[in-house]
């Protein structure tokens, strides 16, 4: 299930790079940069340049729609395009963010834009029509440069995102309310409260509920209020992430001048409130993505991607009351565009993916042993990457866990940079996207070996047969 989406150089989602304004116009060397995974429904958007948006969901007809590159003559799940609708975005589309439940999605763009959309239903008498609509709920200015990343806050806190920016701020917004349009009538609105999602009412939704807040020109009410901004990165901000929900409303930025910047509110019900709690050089070359360790077990935990080709994983320690550097991951030849962790289920180790410049996607195994003891990680003789172990805080006894590191996959399957790498809800998915305009999906064997079991072309055409000789770089290390 997959859902985000985001620029050539700095977004979040899929991406396409070019003046095409519908996917099914798109070449297949156009540049997609950015893929993302839904929690709830297993849909997943992609967006363009340009004006449409597709959502697209799996399907087990094993038609040839996409074709695995490495297991020939083996039936696959493919995708299809579900819905698609305008964005209306007059620039390119940046990235894309669903909400915990897949049914709201936020957009961000060049033309300083974040839009929200709502997924609606038709009813019938018989029950639930196969047949619903992304509704633009509200849409707002929301920087004054290009908004590079949007993204959720877990809902327990309430209707929350957060946006950053090449102006180098990252602002906080909350839903005061829900939509109302300027042309509807008070009994159209009655009508609409009614209607929400998942109610019993036969019929379309409005294109209204009740009303509140300010409205733009186009008469699309403005219900998300600017509730902060965070001013202290002194160049473009790359990216931002809420922490997991066991940690609290907090809050991560990477930036341009290679730090990352920890926030948190104190008060959850007074959002204007987020007091800078810490920041570390994480890469003297610019900070361009992070990721957080979704995992309860272990100590507060980031990944951080920067400008260097060395992706650093850093944890929070109680004793010093910092975050200190635990581990580096080390093999990219170029900067880091995107890293993400993956969710654990029940593993006893860690995955995390990366995104490079030098076209690789490379998928890296943690197991962190907090004793003090080098994890049970095969070494170089096995055909790994020699193991790498940094304690944070030696001779302590509050020291963070010490971690080691295997590159368990390194593939070379995209003919360009990749821009972006996300992991499905449970963490046994990967997908990868970049300027070569494909999208491809990754899947353990029995082996143990990722490989590719499908490939998503950018004009949604049957992808070219898969090589009949592979490369050698294409197989798991």
């Amino acid at each position: 299930m997959w859902k985000k989406i985001k620029p050539v150089q700095d977004a979040t989602g899929l991406q396409v790079n070019g003046n095409k304004t519908n996917v099914s116009d798109l070449e297949p060397d156009d540049d997609l940069s950015c893929v993302e995974a839904s929690e709830a429904d297993g849909k997943g958007a992609k967006g363009s340049g340009g004006e449409d948006v597709d959502v697209i969901t799996g399907r087990n007809d094993h038609r040839p729609l996409f074709q695995s590159d490495t297991i020939p003559d083996q039936s696959i799940d493919t995708m299809k395009i579900m819905r698609r609708f305008q964005s209306h975005h007059s620039d390119f589309i940046h990235d894309m963010s669903f909400d915990l439940y897949g049914k709201r999605l936020a957009t961000c763009s060049s033309d300083r834009k974040i839009k929200i959309w709502t997924l609606r239903f038709k009813r019938c008498k018989q029950g639930t029509c196969d047949n619903s609509e992304w509704v633009l709920d509200s849409e707002w200015s929301a920087h004054q440069a290009s908004v590079w990343k949007v993204t959720w806050a877990h809902p327990e806190f309430g209707q929350i995102i957060a946006s950053c920016s090449f102006d180098r701020t990252v602002s906080i917004w909350e839903d005061q309310g829900v939509l109302h349009h300027r042309q509807a009538d008070s009994q159209t609105s009655l009508e609409a409260a009614g209607n929400l999602i998942g109610s019993s009412v036969e019929g379309t939704f409005p294109s209204c509920v009740p009303s509140g807040g300010s409205y733009n020109a186009s008469g699309i009410r403005e219900s998300w209020r600017n509730q902060a901004q965070l001013v202290d990165s002194r160049e473009s901000v790359h990216d931002v992430k809420f922490a997991p929900r066991h940690l609290g409303l907090r809050l991560a930025t990477a930036s341009g001048d290679g730090f990352v910047r920890m926030y948190e509110a104190i008060d959850v019900v007074n959002l204007s409130h987020w007091p800078l709690q810490e920041e570390f050089l994480a890469d003297r070359d610019g900070a361009t993505c992070i990721s957080w360790n979704q995992s309860r077990i272990d100590p507060p935990t980031i990944v951080v991607g920067g400008n260097s080709n060395i992706v650093k994983v850093w944890g929070y320690s109680n004793a010093f009351r910092r975050w200190q550097a635990v581990v580096e991951l080390q093999g990219h030849n170029d900067a880091i565009h995107d890293v993400c962790w993956a969710p654990n289920m029940g593993r006893s180790f860690h995955l995390v993916a990366t995104a490079s410049k030098d076209r690789v996607v490379r998928i890296w195994e943690l197991r962190f042993k907090s004793d003090g003891t080098i994890g049970d990680v095969p070494n170089a003789s096995t055909g790994t990457l020699s193991t790498t172990a940094v304690s944070s805080n030696a001779g302590g006894n509050s020291q963070l866990p010490r971690c080691t590191v295997k590159l368990v996959a390194s593939k070379h399957h995209h003919d360009a940079e990749v821009w972006r790498v996300e992991w499905n809800v449970t963490g046994t998915m990967l997908a990868s996207s970049g300027d070569d305009g494909t999208v491809h999906m990754w899947k353990c064997d029995c082996d143990g070996n990722w490989v590719c079991i499908s490939t998503i072309a950018g004009d949604l055409e049957p992808f070219p047969p898969p090589r009949t000789q592979p490369n050698p770089q294409d197989a798991s290390i």
